[in-house]
């Protein structure tokens, strides 16, 4: 190897394009390094926050054929060469899975010896289970029941978990837990996942809650946990000018329009514009919005399975209408559970439903009523609906109910119990008339609500056929507030309460 080519192969990337440049000339791979959708990533993004120390921890969800197992296997190679005796282990449900980055490993060390004119033997030694690095550098690979009972034993710096959402969360714990304590070596745990899931036990959901609650709170000094995403849209190919918008002769759309919005027409992607129709030709609505573009989580028992990110919400988010009917809900929290706010209106001609705002704090209810008021004074004059559990004064401070707390602020409540079953029943009847016109629109901005429809479930009969609402799993309080708003309101003879009128309580 002449001195030049060995000190490029030896010199550690300290740049994101030095980490770019090198996987290119040594690896012969290109890093994906473009993004469409906002707020979204690419492997370069991945990678280079893993190897130059940029998070303890993250969840990368990528759609179907992004290159995330490639993202992997590229950083665990580098990790491996530039960071002698360091420990990499990737843990799998099935080894099929952990073998796609462990097969990307091996083709990279091919390429590797090939362009430093050596043997593979020369770089790494490789079994079935490891690649020994000849610098005391490792990559074990795990799987299923042996994940869970020998990676324990292994202690690696650096651990991979795919696929998470296939572990229960007892499992994954169990896992995550092997992470070596000390050492020279920054401890990262990275999960790999197709699509984040609320079927089986959301593991991978679960962590995302888990890290940004971390992040609000962490220390100064301490690594931020980190999510990246990787949708369909983001690796597009450039779309070609004979693929059309818009076609003026059939006054029809791309069948992609209602995702891209012509998007895809700035792409540096590799994934083909007609691969990516005839995806959504042959995937379910539900499916290709989940695992293609990420706009979802996915459950064979969602309940409100016919929720539709185009269709039901609104973006950019709307305001306040004068001439709308106006209404406000709370349902009160206490422990883990928070205060939380739902404003809404209805449109009187059309009876479409409008979730304008949402409002959610733990612990102090006239701290979440004065953040109300800051943004909506005039809140006191909306029809207000609660929790029917506010009026209940046990362990309230003082015994001052709830519902005295709002009064005391000028609102006046009413509420009364509802089945949860048939109120969730009208929830989904706006969501996706008969008729297929939608009668639920929710501002983009509520992502609270929208994240609990979408974690919304269904009883499963023995045939595993859908039948009720799930019972309450303690994250459904915006959704409450909708069911109480709804089934008040929904009704043919529905007024809106009189201000300074004689309050109705049941």
């Amino acid at each position: 190897m002449n001195p030049q080519l060995q000190k490029a192969y030896l010199t550690k990337p300290q740049t994101r394009i030095q980490i770019k440049d090198w996987v290119s000339y040594f690896l012969g791979f290109n890093l994906h390094d473009h993004v469409i959708c906002k707020e979204h990533n690419s492997q370069l993004d991945y990678i280079e926050s893993g190897f130059l120390n940029l998070h303890s921890s993250c969840v990368f969800i990528a759609s179907r054929n992004a290159g995330k197992s490639y993202g992997a296997a590229v950083l665990c190679l580098l990790d491996c060469h530039f960071k002698p005796g360091i420990n990499v282990a990737v843990a799998a449900f099935q080894r099929s899975q952990s073998d796609y980055i462990y097969e990307y490993v091996c083709e990279f060390l091919t390429n590797l010896a090939k362009r430093i004119n050596c043997d593979v033997i020369d770089i790494a030694k490789i079994d079935k289970d490891n690649i020994f690095f000849n610098n005391g550098s490792r990559i074990s690979l795990f799987s299923g029941a042996k994940s869970q009972a020998n990676i324990k034993g292994c202690h690696p710096n650096i651990l991979i978990i795919d696929e998470a959402d296939l572990f229960s969360s007892a499992q994954f714990d169990g896992i995550a837990n092997a992470l070596e304590a000390g050492g020279k070596f920054q401890r990262r745990l990275d999960i790999l996942s197709t699509n984040y899931t609320v079927a089986g036990e959301g593991v991978v959901l679960k962590q995302i809650e888990r890290y940004d609650e971390f992040n609000k709170n962490k220390m100064e000094g301490v690594l931020p946990c980190k999510v990246f995403r990787v949708c369909l849209l983001d690796i597009l190919e450039k779309c070609s000018a004979n693929l059309l918008c818009f076609n003026e002769q059939t006054k029809k759309p791309c069948p992609l329009w209602g995702y891209c919005k012509g998007k895809a027409k700035e792409g540096q992607g590799f994934y083909k514009i007609t691969s990516a129709m005839e995806t959504m030709r042959d995937s379910s609505r539900q499916v290709f919005e989940s695992q293609m573009l990420l706009l979802r989580p996915s459950s064979e028992s969602a309940y409100f399975g016919d929720f539709d990110l185009i269709k039901n919400v609104s973006d950019p988010d709307l305001e306040l209408n004068p001439n709308f009917y106006t209404f406000i809900s709370f349902d009160f929290g206490g422990g883990k559970c928070p205060n939380f706010a739902l404003v809404m209106q209805k449109d009187k001609k059309t009876g479409i439903y409008y979730v304008i705002d949402e409002f959610s704090i733990m612990g102090n209810l006239d701290l979440l009523i004065q953040r109300i008021k800051f943004k909506y004074p005039n809140s006191t004059e909306f029809d207000c609906f609660c929790d029917p559990k506010g009026n209940a004064g046990d362990g309230v401070k003082g015994n001052i109910t709830n519902v005295e707390s709002l009064r005391k602020h000028g609102y006046h409540p009413r509420w009364q119990k509802f089945g949860r079953d048939s109120s969730a029943q009208e929830v989904a009847r706006l969501i996706s008339p008969a008729d297929g016109i939608p009668r639920l629109k929710v501002n983009k901005r509520c992502q609270i609500l929208q994240d609990e429809i979408f974690s919304a479930e269904c009883k499963l009969d023995q045939r595993h056929k859908p039948t009720a609402f799930l019972a309450d799993k303690g994250k459904d309080d915006a959704l409450d507030n909708l069911r109480y708003i709804v089934s008040w309101t929904i009704k043919p003879n529905y007024s809106p309460k009189q201000r300074g009128c004689q309050a109705r309580f049941f």
